[in-house]
């Protein structure tokens, strides 16, 4: 029984693999399906479907993001891409992350321009 099970379970991932390939590389369902039957032996329209919907949640948590984390992971590999560059003395790519770098941070502190628009004037 238990290999049995074990036996549907390594079909199931066989087949939720190659959907995941297709769905990636853009083929439509249909042509998920047809490819798949043909392809992967044993399998049926019911566990290619269960594939699609698991692909189309991972699809959904994949689209889900922390724009902070984000913005911390971009940082994060300018600085790196910085240290490496520095250590091989590449100054001119060193110049380039740090103006990336600064606009990485500029966009985060999101400061309209505005806000630094004064009149002498009115500090006399």
């Amino acid at each position: 029984m238990k290999n049995q099970i074990k036996k549907q379970d390594e079909k199931q991932n066989l087949i939720n693999e190659e959907v995941l390939k297709y769905a990636i590389a853009g083929a439509s369902f249909h042509d998920i399906k047809k490819t798949v039957l043909d392809k992967v032996e044993g399998s049926t329209v019911e566990n290619i479907n269960n594939a699609l919907e698991g692909v189309l949640i991972y699809f959904k948590s994949m689209a889900e993001f922390n724009p902070e984390v984000e913005r911390g992971k971009n940082i994060a590999r300018l600085n790196l891409l910085f240290l490496n560059s520095m250590k091989i003395q590449d100054y001119k790519t060193c110049l380039q992350i740090q103006k990336e770098i600064n606009k990485a941070l500029d966009n985060s502190l999101n400061i309209p321009q505005s806000d630094f628009d004064f009149d002498l004037e009115d500090y006399e």
